[in-house]
């Protein structure tokens, strides 16, 4: 019988700041009401195959270069005073 052992690591410091990064990013437009396991796993199957796009042809150096830019066009489709509370895309927001 063949066992294998899963080593689990603790995440990087740099992921670490990622995740707080988007967990605060959430929290200030109160999203965290739609963050059920449900939701979560729904539109993580949609966004797969779009960051699977965004990746698909980088080299891996390419793909370890996080965006300022892309921060702060995000911030900038979902504005906390838009988009608090609200489950609507950035292109439904009033």
């Amino acid at each position: 019988m063949l066992t294998t052992t899963i080593s689990v690591e603790t995440p990087s410091n740099e992921i670490k700041q990622l995740q707080q990064a988007l967990a605060e990013f959430a929290h200030q437009r109160n999203w965290d009401q739609f963050h059920t396991p449900k939701n979560l796993a729904m539109a993580l199957s949609g966004e797969v195959g779009e960051l699977l796009k965004i990746f698909q042809w980088l080299t891996p150096e390419q793909s370890q270069q996080l965006s300022p830019e892309k921060k702060q066009q995000n911030a900038a489709k979902y504005p906390i005073s838009k988009c608090y509370g609200s489950a609507k895309k950035y292109n439904e927001l009033n």
